[in-house]
């Protein structure tokens, strides 16, 4: 198919979604394989602000930006995160000077347009976001691998007792920090950690025990994480961080772990928590396969 009628079929496939869909929200899923010739294409919004994340060199680069220049956002930019740094550019519409935001219901989350690589708020999550929210009432919350706090947020606004947040990064834990001030939160039940968490379990285990633990890590973090490594290691001390009946969202976003791989894990390192559901990512990330993309575990401490 010429690159004319496949960017065509992009901007339909656009201005479809965008009609209906909220705030924050993925327009276009590229990546997920259903799109033939588009895998490489990845088109969100944020309200009036497009942002399109390219993962491989595109050879009709101009001819792409001239048609999504025609959607109606005021704004556009573009991320190229097939380099080493994947600066994020402007190409229609003014840069943007004024703080901009993700929404989640009546929440807001800071974004970062003029850093590399994440805004600070993952679209894929949508329904991590409604599990936390359904379930962090009157509990104390762990956030592991916090990053930017967004889940915290929707806890501590969910009615949290308390939680804490854990990051090896300073920067992230300030970003979540003006998160949770951004929604009004009273710091008094809020904690950030700027911690190695492979190096803190002893420490986080006595601030226990925890209602309930998200574990939201990155696949590679460097030398201090890797997924296949020190997942299970996280899991055999995890159980005895919980509270009798608390529950642990386990999540993985690799394309190259299967659920019943997650699962061996957990059962060869933690025997006394009890699996309950399995969800993936939301339904604007069109996936061949689901397990190709996020997968969220939900386990509860018997």
């Amino acid at each position: 198919m010429a690159k004319l009628d496949l960017f065509t079929t992009l901007i339909q496939k656009i201005s479809e979604t965008q009609s209906q869909a909220p705030h924050s929200y993925r327009l276009f899923h590229g990546r997920g394989g259903r799109y033939e010739g588009l895998e490489h294409i990845c088109v969100d919004q944020f309200g009036e602000i497009l942002l399109v994340t390219l993962f491989k060199e595109e050879e009709c680069f101009n001819l792409l930006l001239e048609m999504l220049s025609k959607t109606d956002h005021k704004k556009a930019y573009i991320q190229k995160r097939y380099l080493q740094r994947a600066e994020i550019e402007c190409f229609k519409g003014q840069e943007v000077e004024v703080e901009t935001f993700a929404k989640w219901n009546d929440l807001k989350f800071h974004l970062n347009f003029h850093g590399i690589q994440n805004l600070g708020y993952f679209l894929d999550m949508e329904k991590g976001r409604q599990y936390v929210h359904d379930h962090s009432k009157g509990r104390k919350i762990l956030n592991l691998f916090s990053f930017t706090c967004a889940l915290s947020v929707i806890a501590k606004d969910a009615g949290a007792e308390s939680v804490l947040n854990v990051d090896m990064s300073k920067g992230v834990l300030k970003r979540g920090r003006e998160n949770h001030q951004l929604n009004g939160h009273d710091l008094r039940s809020v904690s950030f950690l700027s911690h190695d968490i492979m190096k803190s379990m002893g420490k986080l285990t006595k601030l226990g025990p925890f209602d309930g633990i998200i574990l939201d890590p990155p696949t590679s973090q460097g030398k201090s994480f890797q997924i296949e490594k020190d997942y299970p290691k996280i899991l055999r001390r995890v159980s005895s961080m919980l509270s009798p009946g608390a529950w642990l969202m386990a999540c993985v976003n690799s394309p190259f772990l299967e659920v019943s791989t997650i699962k061996d894990w957990f059962e060869s390192n933690c025997e006394d928590l009890e699996f309950q559901e399995v969800f993936y990512s939301c339904e604007s990330f069109e996936e061949l396969r689901d397990s190709s993309g996020l997968k969220v575990l939900i386990y509860k401490k018997t």
